[in-house]
């Protein structure tokens, strides 16, 4: 070969290498540009699907949590609604138990019944309904042994102190009841799931009383205490439970 031939052979090796090379930096950027691309794709895509997976399960812990949440509601107490009530002064009576000076003490739970209560009595006195008014027998004698100043008891009113939560026993409180041609009994006072339990249990299942509870009118340390009381009476058993009538305070007329 010539020394011509020489110089323009390497004069073709010499345009066509970098035009070579330039090709393959444009593909390989196109590459790594395509994989950068490819990448953020798929990222954005787990995203999606985390945010999709994680919302299909808030909704589905809704939808569980919900139905425990009605189930729990048909399983619990019965929550008797109040009914607006007419009741003869001739012959009906309240009953309010333990009612004594602690519940002049804002820290006791009786202390929230003081000012509806109040009134209400007012209320039957103005309309000549008898009212009694029972305190634990322990208190006898003691400053405990005095009926809450609110209520403003008057002295025609008689307090009796039997010892039990049934205010029954002894014999007294119905001596006093037959003695007023009651017929009707409404209960107030606390605690449901004590006195007022137990003495409305037997006025309705041993006397045949048609009982009144406002359920405004009682009251116990828990709202579980208190509304397992007032389911128990809605299910006493011979019927008993069927001489209740539950209502308000406000709810309640005398004729």
């Amino acid at each position: 070969m010539t020394a011509n031939g020489f110089a323009a052979a390497a004069a073709s090796i010499s345009t066509v290498a970098p035009i070579r090379i330039g090709e393959k930096s444009a593909k390989l950027g196109y590459c790594l540009r395509l994989k950068q691309a490819s990448s953020w794709i798929l990222w954005r895509v787990n995203i999606c699907c985390v945010k999709l997976i994680v919302r299909r399960a808030v909704r589905c812990w809704i939808r569980i949590w919900s139905r425990r949440m009605r189930k729990m509601e048909q399983e619990g107490p019965n929550r008797p609604q109040p009914q607006p009530l007419s009741l003869e002064t001739k012959t009906t009576a309240i009953l309010v138990l333990d009612l004594s000076s602690r519940c002049e003490n804002p820290k006791e739970v009786c202390f929230q019944l003081m000012e509806p209560l109040g009134k209400f009595l007012e209320r039957a006195r103005q309309s000549s309904v008898p009212i009694l008014l029972t305190i634990s027998a322990s208190a006898k004698g003691t400053p405990l042994g005095e009926v809450a100043k609110p209520l403003k008891r008057r002295q025609t009113e008689p307090i009796l102190y039997p010892d039990a939560f049934d205010k029954f026993m002894g014999g007294e409180l119905q001596d006093s009841l037959k003695r007023a041609g009651c017929r009707s009994l409404v209960i107030v006072g606390s605690a449901t799931n004590f006195a007022v339990l137990y003495t409305a249990t037997t006025a309705a299942r041993i006397y045949h009383y048609d009982v009144v509870v406002p359920l405004d009118g009682v009251n116990a340390k828990r709202r579980y205490e208190h509304e397992y009381a007032i389911h128990q009476l809605t299910i006493l058993p011979a019927s008993a439970h069927k001489q209740f009538r539950f209502t308000t305070l406000e709810m309640i007329e005398f004729r």
